[in-house]
């Protein structure tokens, strides 16, 4: 768009893509794409184009044999995005938003699953209960942040809200990531704050991870580059410090180009930052 519409104005568009996609989707490629063993447990509608939503899971190497499917039309998000990189996003979870408690319990059992990474645009309800059952790391990203406000989420090992939902998680404008894990009862607290880096707070301390410089072509999909780099890099037995230095990275890689799955990085690309930032060019990568 040349600029985001306000309220009653009618705007042409200079331009209309298409890419697969999805928070869950994109965080679960965000981890496989830098060498992670991935599954993905939910569900997947139907695509009207008539092309298997799942498949960019198994191009990138997804495990999908728990991947539930449903008859009716999937989820998409609208995002109006400007030159400047400014956007707004409208989503509709459609049937990926529904799972099933004991099945998904069963089947992170069955694959000695050591990480959960959850968001919330999977039923609330069912999406705490299965983190609290969970015994090993669970890392949440409270996307949408409203329906868990007030919860009590001691379970959770890595809370990773962007500012505006630390902010509604807190109930105080410009909640730092402290006030967060008093507010949630979250072991460590993780708020991304977009070019700036990352606030972390755990009961040992509070420090920041800055993020590299990067030129911003399109921030969609930034925290899920950030919160797959992260789960991963835990898994391969980093410390929660080294795991958001990864994640940082990733998400100023990420940035740089368009779209959200097909702009996360794979382990090659990351060399590419550097202590200036990221090299080249802003490109446009699709499909």
């Amino acid at each position: 768009m040349p600029h985001l519409p306000v309220n009653g104005e009618s705007l042409g568009a200079t331009g209309v893509e298409r890419s697969p996609g999805g928070k869950a989707a994109n965080q679960i490629v965000a981890a496989a794409r830098l060498g992670s063993p991935t599954a993905f447990i939910g569900t997947v509608g139907h695509d009207p184009g008539d092309s298997d939503p799942s498949q960019v899971l198994r191009d990138e190497g997804v495990d999908v044999r728990f991947l539930r499917r449903d008859p009716r039309n999937n989820g998409f998000s609208v995002i109006l995005l400007t030159p400047e990189g400014d956007q707004v996003i409208v989503t509709d979870n459609g049937p990926g938003s529904e799972i099933a408690v004991e099945p998904t319990l069963r089947a992170l059992a069955s694959l000695a699953a050591q990480i959960l990474l959850v968001q919330g645009e999977t039923d609330p309800a069912a999406t705490l209960q299965v983190a609290h059952e969970f015994t090993g790391t669970v890392i949440f990203d409270p996307s949408p942040a409203a329906p868990f406000v007030g919860a009590d989420l001691a379970f959770v090992t890595v809370l990773t809200p962007n500012a505006g939902e630390a902010d509604t998680l807190a109930g105080r404008v410009g909640a730092t990531a402290a006030d967060v894990r008093i507010a949630t009862g979250a072991q460590n607290v993780v708020v991304t704050r977009g070019g700036r880096g990352a606030e972390v707070s755990t009961g040992d301390g509070d420090y920041f991870v800055p993020a590299p410089e990067a030129v911003v072509a399109d921030p969609s999909g930034a925290g899920d580059a950030f919160n797959g780099a992260m789960a991963g890099e835990l898994l391969r037995g980093s410390n929660l410090r080294g795991a958001v230095e990864l994640g940082v990275r990733a998400a100023a890689f990420s940035v740089s180009r368009y779209h959200c799955i097909p702009s996360f990085p794979r382990a090659e690309d990351l060399v590419s930052l550097s202590a200036r930032g990221v090299a080249g060019e802003i490109e446009r990568s699709v499909g």
